[in-house]
């Protein structure tokens, strides 16, 4: 999604996008994020939780207050969504809301199998991301299952890669393989995006997360149109808030006086978002967006 206009990065009314972690545990352990890293975790201070029920309704009863529709709720954050048994549940609700536009998730796909891939394609879910690290047998069976019963409910299939662990043949492989049972794959480079974690690994990087060069930039993007939901029911600046260290707020705070917060944006586009730790450590802004809204930093301070 481009979003570089003047006229789309203007703080929005309602956040264009939210994100929403149903749990921030993790069956994985990716060397490359902290989720998996009990260790780490720990030393983070984060409650390691699942959302509830009861805090998920309050998420819907706080987003139905905003005057647009949301155009993309994403169930995903740090942990891995299917770890949640109501994850299915939370589907359901947002898609029958009249103030959600399209749903997604994004998996690691140890958790798939026939009995849980046919309610999770049947919930009304738009896309389903499935990161993968493998072709064994049982996996891409898995992946092919969920694949031909999301044919007739509209559910899109797509297949994401880290290309840093895989050699060439590797990646032939998983292309190859996956190509006949998603409707994309979808490449991607390594990114430091957890400030505080790993930040030094990737300084030999020659390309972004999407393998768009790598430019520096001083405003953040994501914090004038997408808002971040934790599992514990606290509100991230971003998704990068892995150890919850910038929290704007909670769901009892209300979502809509939480969005119209303007201080970390006013920062940003002051130039100064080096006050801000976690902003300080992240290197997101050089290798993970894909817009440049600097030359607009002016023009959008005085509109906020």
């Amino acid at each position: 999604m481009s979003r570089t206009r003047l006229e789309t990065v203007i703080p929005l009314r309602t956040p264009y996008t939210v994100l929403v972690d149903p749990c921030n545990l993790c069956n994985g352990g990716c060397w490359f994020c902290p989720s998996g890293n009990l260790k780490v975790i720990k030393l983070s201070g984060r409650v390691q939780q699942i959302m509830s029920m009861e805090m998920f309704a309050r998420v819907l009863a706080g987003l139905s207050q905003f005057p647009d529709k949301i155009r993309v709720f994403r169930l995903y954050k740090e942990g891995e969504p299917m770890v949640n048994p109501n994850l299915v549940k939370m589907i359901n609700l947002a898609k029958k809301s009249n103030f959600i536009e399209r749903v997604d998730t994004t998996t690691n796909g140890l958790l798939l199998s026939p009995s849980r891939n046919i309610p999770l394609v049947e919930s009304g879910i738009d896309q389903i991301n499935i990161s993968v690290n493998t072709v064994s047998e049982m996996f891409v069976k898995n992946v092919r299952d969920l694949f031909i019963r999301s044919r007739n409910t509209g559910c899109a299939i797509q297949v994401q890669f880290i290309v840093e662990n895989h050699t060439k043949v590797e990646i032939d492989s998983i292309i190859n393989t996956y190509s006949k049972i998603s409707d994309n794959i979808l490449p991607m480079h390594l990114q430091p995006n957890w400030p505080g974690f790993l930040d030094n690994s990737l300084d030999g990087a020659k390309y972004g997360h999407y393998g768009q060069p790598l430019n520096k930039k001083q405003v953040c993007p994501f914090i004038f149109y997408q808002m971040v939901i934790n599992s514990d029911g606290t509100i991230s600046a971003c998704v990068q808030d892995w150890g919850h260290k910038l929290i704007m707020g909670r769901i009892s705070d209300g979502l809509v006086k939480v969005w119209g917060m303007n201080h970390l944006r006013k920062l940003h586009l002051a130039f100064e978002k080096d006050k801000t730790w976690i902003c300080k450590q992240c290197k997101v802004l050089e290798h993970g967006t894909l817009d440049n809204i600097d030359q607009y930093a002016d023009e959008l301070i005085k509109k906020i």
